[in-house]
């Protein structure tokens, strides 16, 4: 490990990766909504994606940070590892949301069906 230090550099960059995606779905849906679109399918959707793009990307930063830890430990370990697991209780949170917002957008479109 001591010869490649850029091993960790790199594994902390791969891993912020899908929070970028996260951001762009964040910044879509936003955009449903400032435009009166606060249950529609798409929204749904992106929250879906987002909520698993952030646990996969959760339990692979957990992962790697107990492998990390086996070969330097860098004095931050408790740090990532309540971050890790703040991002996956955020998952279940934005699955959770998106289940919601996908129920609201059909009872949404029942209505406007019977009206």
């Amino acid at each position: 490990y001591a010869v490649a230090p850029w091993l960790e550099i790199c594994f902390y960059w791969l891993t912020s990766l899908p929070c970028f995606v996260i951001l762009i779905l964040a910044w879509d849906v936003t955009n449903h909504f400032s435009s009166g679109n606060f249950f529609d399918k798409q929204v749904a959707k992106d929250i879906l994606i987002s909520a698993w793009l952030l646990g996969v990307d959760s339990l692979l930063f957990i992962g790697g940070n107990i492998a990390v830890y086996f070969l330097k430990p860098n004095g931050y370990e408790f740090l990532y590892g309540v971050l890790g697991v703040a991002g996956a209780c955020l998952s279940i949170l934005f699955l959770a949301i998106s289940r919601y917002v996908k129920a609201a957008a059909l009872i949404k479109e029942e209505n406007e069906a019977i009206v």
